[in-house]
């Protein structure tokens, strides 16, 4: 299968030797997709060296100013998505094993075959099951874990509201056609819909979590695709980098006020956000 309808979104953060490996595994099991690359970390001189070449190659990068976040890195790419098909990423998958250019064959197998669909999701194999339904009650939002027998590989695939961060998302999410008038007169333009990350959202402050909310009360449908799976790079980071991550256990979550949400219930029963 060709992957040339596929842009593979790589956001980073001070994890260039797991970058690096992404990269190398993209660049070898999937040949015809192109790299968004958003980087905020810090540059070194084989990170530009190796940059220069993916861009010769026809891949983008975009270098963004320190920490500049989560939300900024996602939007930085969405904007300049021209494929049919984002597959979000992080710097630390492994794309290296066969099977997860098979189980990508599958993503796009789910959405070609599916209309209704919008957006559908594997899973993170060494973290267990993320997959949950949203109960959007206003201002309370519940997680319901997906059961069980839902993972069968039978299922082409299972509704879904939210899913883990390892998605295959239609370019039409973020990019629509519609009519414009200007001094030119009246055409058919492209214009950014309101599905996007917030630009404040920093690391885990619940950006994720909003994000597919945001899908949900849009209309849009998202599927979860039994037998998908792609793991994190094993290797612990670094002491600077842990530092930073841990912003994301602070209470504070600015994209949870902005939706007038009061609370957020994980699945596990943990409430991870609570304002009354």
């Amino acid at each position: 299968m060709s992957f040339d309808r596929i842009a593979v979104g790589i956001k980073t953060f001070l994890r260039d030797d797991k970058l690096f490996h992404t990269i190398n595994h993209v660049r070898r099991n999937l040949p015809d997709a192109q790299l968004m690359i958003a980087d905020d970390g810090e540059m070194t001189e084989e990170k530009e060296s190796l940059y220069a070449e993916l861009i010769q190659e026809g891949h983008k990068v975009f270098i963004l100013p320190f920490d500049s976040g989560y939300g900024a890195k996602s939007n930085k790419i969405i904007d300049n998505l021209q494929r049919d098909f984002l597959l979000v990423g992080s710097d630390d998958f492994d794309f290296s094993p066969a099977s997860v250019s098979l189980g990508i064959e599958r993503l796009v197998a789910a959405l070609d075959r599916s209309p209704e669909l919008s957006l559908v999701s594997g899973r993170l194999a060494n973290r267990g099951s993320y997959e949950f339904y949203i109960r959007d009650q206003g201002d309370i939002i519940e997680e319901i874990p997906i059961p069980d027998f839902y993972w069968q590989t039978g299922w082409t695939y299972q509704p879904a509201d939210l899913t883990v961060n390892y998605s295959l998302i239609r370019r039409n999410v973020f990019w629509t056609e519609g009519l414009e008038t200007n001094e030119n007169g009246t055409g058919w333009v492209e214009k950014r819909t309101s599905i996007a990350f917030d630009d404040e959202e920093v690391i885990g402050e619940g950006g994720h979590g909003t994000f597919f909310l945001d899908v949900k009360r849009a209309g849009l449908k998202v599927g979860f695709v039994p037998g998908v799976e792609i793991s994190e790079q094993t290797g612990e980071d670094s002491l600077r980098y842990r530092q930073y991550r841990a912003r994301a256990s602070r209470p504070s979550r600015k994209c949870f006020e902005k939706r007038n949400i009061r609370r957020w219930v994980l699945g596990n029963g943990v409430v991870d956000y609570n304002k009354e």
